[in-house]
Order: structure tokens, then sequence, then C-alpha cells
């Protein structure tokens, strides 16, 4: 298998395939409209699209620094070369910076027939970027690589087909996914669209999260698309309906607090939490939520302390 690096990626991103010689039809070359990025991060009811997490391991060198990057890699190869082509790959770009890849393995179902998806990928600060296109649904509602399309279906330009990429057939369960260099609290995102604008798909991972588990409760920050680095949406669950959860935020010696009603469902409705004042560059904040049968604490690194891992 042959590591390629995908024209018009944007700079710090990047997409390793495993690279499968199949013919591409000549009606799936021809171009319609652009593809539309999701704008929306829900999904059509009906359809489903779950990350599953599947390993993670540290780069020891040649991992590039900066903005957060995404590999994808066909399973259509054998295990060991798929590692060996993705690590070496790693390997050859510039930048002497260890880090980490998490990888993922996406799990769909209730996708019509008839239609051609756009694969997604996302990242916090970044633009979606549309990885491949061609995928179909099986008759199991399943997402997987078509070779010819629908009839009369167009893939959009610009975009490479899943087909020369990997192999007409393969299921996307089949394809792995890789986050590298995430901050904490920063999330991974894929979504699947149809082109034509029909139905939608969206999942969400969090590589490297920022959350504590208590006594059934559970609350978690996510990192905002903020440049620089103060601001997250603090999200919480498993409280009791109606109660009041008290939040805390200490950094160095200042200190707020704050009381958070609780939703019908035992949720708390997310709000925006900027640990430190914009004029500072960044430093560790500690943070509390205290229910009636739970507290939940976490440190919490922001602005230049916010680093990939």
């Amino acid at each position: 298998m042959n590591a390629r690096r995908v024209s018009g990626s944007l700079a710090g991103l990047f997409f390793v395939f495993g690279t499968t010689a199949i013919r591409v039809p000549s009606a799936l070359a021809r171009t319609p409209a652009q593809p539309t990025a999701p704008a929306a991060r829900s999904s059509t009811p009906g359809v489903t699209l779950d990350l599953e997490e599947t390993g993670r391991r540290k780069i020891e060198d040649g991992w590039p620094t900066g903005r957060p990057d995404f590999l994808v890699t066909g399973m259509s190869a054998p295990k060991g070369r798929l590692e060996r082509a993705l690590f070496e790959r790693a390997r050859q770009l510039q930048g002497q910076s260890a880090g980490s890849v998490v990888t993922y393995r996406a799990r769909t179902s209730g996708f019509p027939l008839g239609k051609i998806f756009t694969l997604w990928l996302e990242s916090a600060g970044l633009e979606p970027v549309a990885a491949s296109t061609g995928w179909i649904a099986d008759p199991t509602g399943a997402i997987v690589c078509g070779d010819t399309g629908p009839s009369g279906a167009r893939t959009p330009p610009g975009v490479a087909t899943c087909a020369s990429q990997f192999r007409a057939g393969i299921p996307l369960a089949d394809v792995t996914f890789g986050a590298s260099r995430h901050s904490p609290g920063e999330s991974f995102r894929v979504a699947l669209t149809a082109t034509d604008g029909t139905v939608r798909a969206y999942a969400a991972a969090l590589p490297f999260p920022l959350e504590r588990t208590s006594g059934g409760c559970r609350v978690w920050l996510e990192r905002l698309e903020d440049p620089a680095r103060h601001a997250f949406a603090a999200r919480g669950e498993g409280f009791h309906p109606g109660e009041t959860v008290r939040f805390a935020s200490r950094v160095g010696k200042e200190a707020v607090s704050e009381s958070l009603p609780v939703e019908a469902h035992g949720t708390l409705k997310p709000f925006v939490y900027a640990p430190g004042p914009k004029k500072k560059r960044g430093g560790l904040a500690t943070v509390t939520f205290e229910g009636r049968s739970c507290r939940c604490e976490l440190t919490v690194p922001w602005g230049d302390a916010l680093q990939p891992q």
C-alpha cells in the first residue's frame, strides 16, 4: 500500500489513504455543483453515525507541530502494512515534536438507498474538509463505498472518490480515522452529507476529554473555536432533575461561583466557560460541579497551557 497526500488539503491538515487501483466510471467523473459542508451539527431523523475508539499510541518523532491533523487509512490492506504506512508517513513530515494518534471506526445505520454521500472531517478552528465522496447505502442502511453509484447520480467536483482511495464495496466501518495532536477538550468530527442535500449525519469524539464522573454524575468541557484557547462549552448529566448545581472556578487567587439549574432529564444546560481573563496568556483552572449526591472536580488548562497531546 502506498501513502499519498490528498491534493487541496489545508496547511497543517493531511490525509493518508490506502490506495487501490479501481476504475472510476465516467458517469461519476461529471461534475455538478460543489459539495456543501454540513451547516448543522445534527443528524437527519432515522440515520445514525457513531464513532467508536479503536486504539491510541504515541508518535515518538517526526510528528508535525501546529494545528491538528486528520488521518484516514483504508483497512483493505493487511493491518501490519497499514500501520507501517501510517507511521512511516508521520515520520516523513516536518517537525520534531512527539504526539499521539487516537483511532476511530465509524458505525452507520438507517441511510436511504439511491443517494451518494460525501464524507467530511473537521476539528476546532478548522473549516470542514470533504475527504472523499461516492459513498452509498447498502440494503441494510449501512454506508459502503460505491463503484458506479445510483443511476443518474453524480459526485461533486474536486473531491476524490472513495473507490480511488480504497476499493469499491469497502464498508465505511472498515476505514480507520485517526485524530492526531488534539489538545484536551478538542473535538474530532465526522459528517456524511447526501450530494442532493436531503440527508446528513454527524458524529463527534473527544480524543483527550476534559471530564469527570462521580456518584452517577458526569461533567465535561469541550473547547470552542477560539484561537486564543480561552473558551469551552461546559456540559453535565446524571444530576437530579430540578436540583441546583453549584459551579465554582478558581484560577490562582481568583475564584467565581454560580448556581446552575438542572433540566428535566438531569442535564445541565450547556454554557460557555472562560477560565481566565483575556489579558493573561494561559494557565490552569480548578473547576468543581457539586450536586445533591455528587461532586466532580477537574483541572482545566487554557490559553498557552492548552497544548496538543
